[in-house]
């Protein structure tokens, strides 16, 4: 049964994933027990005008103590979508919590995105509306503290795209998944 050998397979590599250090797409996952909270290594960038010129000009420096948070703002045109600013920085979380991510519209009619997330190298996208800003908003990290660190966490793209692929296997195979 070739199909079971394959869904057999795709499992161990989501099981893997899940445990150990994965290589995934252009970066690795490895569980937040195995790292100390402040090593992470954010894309920064004071204000550049677009996503680009922001990673051609980060320094792939550690961020400072207690800074284990990286913070994208996105400012663009509303209609034309053409970015006018991208900031990038190592944050502490309690600058990153629920109320900072999202989308907001100021009086110029520019559109202003931020997202978070707290493993190496997470910020290189930038977020262009509420969905993709939530969606690039990944942490590794679960629990709140009085601060309002965010409590939430977001699947990573990599797992959720295994485990579309295992659901698609076990119906394939003839399991009724509702």
């Amino acid at each position: 049964m070739p199909e079971l050998q394959w869904l057999s397979s795709l499992l161990l590599i989501m099981l893997l994933c899940a445990t150990e250090r994965c290589h995934c797409a252009d970066f690795y996952i490895k569980p937040a027990t195995q790292r100390p909270a402040s090593d992470i290594t954010c894309w920064t960038c004071p204000d550049k005008s677009d996503n680009d010129s922001c990673n051609n000009w980060a320094p792939d420096l550690t961020c400072p103590k207690n800074h284990t948070v990286c913070q994208t703002r996105h400012r663009f045109d509303s209609i034309t979508k053409v970015s006018v600013l991208v900031n990038k920085r190592c944050v502490q979380p309690s600058d990153c919590t629920d109320q900072h991510i999202g989308c907001t519209v100021n009086a110029r009619g520019q559109e202003e995105c931020v997202s978070c997330c707290d493993y190496s190298y997470c910020n290189q996208e930038v977020p262009y509306n509420r969905s993709m800003a939530l969606k690039l908003s990944v942490f590794s990290r679960v629990g709140s503290s009085s601060s309002g660190t965010a409590t939430f966490i977001h699947l990573d793209r990599v797992m959720t795209v295994m485990i579309m692929f295992a659901i698609l296997g076990l119906r394939e195979l003839g399991y009724q998944i509702t």
